[in-house]
């Protein structure tokens, strides 16, 4: 009877470890599956944001390009003006040469 006994007892240690075994893989596997949720809300939080984003970065965008836009016609209107002024120093030299000549003679 002892090594039924024996034999008994050691089934059921093997059956206790099993047993642990298995509740700990299954608490693993629940942990897992809870992380894996976390992971996708943390994910459609991002897509989220990077949506939002997108909209501020077409916006930007076109600021930018405004931006370039009103740059060109401003260097436009300071080559504009700086000829206006080229051609306003020559006639007022002109005029400044015919004085000094009429004086000269």
């Amino acid at each position: 009877m002892s090594a039924r006994k024996y034999s008994s007892t050691k089934n059921q240690k093997e059956q206790d470890v099993k047993s642990k075994i298995i509740q700990r893989q299954a608490e693993e596997i629940k942990s897992l599956e809870k992380e894996v949720e976390n992971l996708k809300a943390m994910c459609e939080e991002k897509d989220n944001v990077i949506n939002s984003v997108s909209h501020l970065r077409e916006e930007l965008q076109s600021l930018i390009d405004e931006t370039k836009s009103k740059m060109k016609d401003y260097d436009d209107g300071v080559a504009e003006v700086k000829k206006m002024k080229k051609i306003f120093d020559e006639e007022l030299y002109r005029g400044r040469w015919n004085l000094v000549k009429l004086l000269i003679k």
